[in-house]
């Protein structure tokens, strides 16, 4: 099962879903993780997960929200 998750800042995966990505892996799932902030290589090692970064606003902005979705499909 492939998994896609999205957050402003790296911090967030780190603090809440760290080793629950790796379990997740090691349990044949593949997991997307879309930031805006740079990657954290041990994070993605260790939880073998995918990284990709895009630039994603916090504020609510439709424009910007749909040029992220854009992103997100390629």
């Amino acid at each position: 099962m492939k998994s896609l998750h999205v957050f402003t800042v790296i911090s967030t995966p780190i603090s809440f879903f760290d080793e629950q990505f790796k379990f997740l892996s090691n349990n044949g799932h593949e997991i997307f993780v879309v930031t805006s902030s740079e990657e954290d290589s041990d994070f993605s090692e260790r939880n073998s997960i995918t990284y990709r970064q895009i630039d994603i606003k916090r504020k609510i902005s439709p424009f910007a929200d749909v040029r992220v979705i854009v992103s997100l499909t390629r």
